[in-house]
């Protein structure tokens, strides 16, 4: 969950988690609108288990291109997974961009739409046709 110029932006995470606990909700908007500051948590499992996500998530990369693929890398900016400090705008914009050049692979793309936001690891291109041309695009998240 985001807030920007005043307007709240959800993720489909965001509605994950309001199903599952309304009141964890109730506190991530607290946190979103300044209200309340996140505790600090150091969790050495968490740590581990983002680490081998991030080492499969690069295992999996490097195949696509050694199978010759055309993988166009959107630069998000930094700012971690809430989305906070990337500039969404310009990410969402690259990551259209990549997909009407009819890339194989976008890699780190940035979807926004109508108050909500989302972020997927990889969009591989199918040959189904869409809006784009005769090809659309799967999420694949590792």
């Amino acid at each position: 969950m985001q807030q920007r110029d005043g307007h709240l932006i959800f993720s489909p995470s965001d509605l994950n988690a309001f199903l599952e606990c309304e009141h964890l909700t109730r506190l991530e908007l607290e946190v979103t609108r300044g209200l309340r500051s996140r505790p600090a948590v150091d969790n050495p499992q968490a740590r581990l288990i983002q680490a081998k996500g991030e080492e499969h998530e690069r295992r999996y990369l490097d195949a696509l291109r050694a199978d010759g693929k055309r993988v166009v890398t959107i630069d998000r900016g930094g700012g971690g997974a809430g989305g906070g400090g990337w500039e969404l705008e310009r990410a969402a914009s690259d990551t259209l961009a990549a997909m009407r050049s009819g890339a194989d692979v976008v890699f780190q793309a940035v979807l926004l739409g109508e108050g909500w936001r989302g972020f997927a690891d990889f969009l591989e291109r199918v040959e189904t046709p869409s809006d784009l041309g005769s090809w659309s695009y799967e999420v694949a998240d590792t």
